[in-house]
């Protein structure tokens, strides 16, 4: 079970990992794109159209890197949290889930 875990992390950060620097790429090929095209002489349609395309590779590029951060802080919080906070949670909703069942029963009786 260990090794399976360990086994799926490492793909995540390595997913993760691909996930950021195509995304820092994307962000510099939005950077650079106007540069690519003659400008100076183009109509305003085309200039739309090279700045669109620029637009577009820089959300995508956002995108990765947003994905990418979010795979690296559920990696991080699911390896930092020890068994004893967890059974913490659980007996505590078990406690809450029992005092709302007796409270349940005893609202019911009183209206019988």
């Amino acid at each position: 079970m260990e090794l399976i875990k360990k086994i799926g992390n490492g793909i995540f950060n390595f997913l993760s990992f691909i996930a950021f620097f195509w995304g820092t790429g994307l962000i510099l090929t939005s950077i650079f794109t106007p540069s690519q095209y003659a400008l100076r002489s183009a109509s305003a349609v085309q200039i739309t159209q090279v700045y669109s395309e620029a637009m577009m590779y820089g959300l995508q590029g956002i995108g990765l890197i947003l994905f990418s951060i979010f795979i690296y802080m559920n990696l991080n919080i699911s390896k930092t949290s020890d068994n004893s906070q967890l059974d913490v949670v659980v007996s505590n909703t078990s406690r809450t889930n029992t005092l709302l069942t007796n409270l349940g029963k005893a609202l019911t009786k009183n209206k019988s």
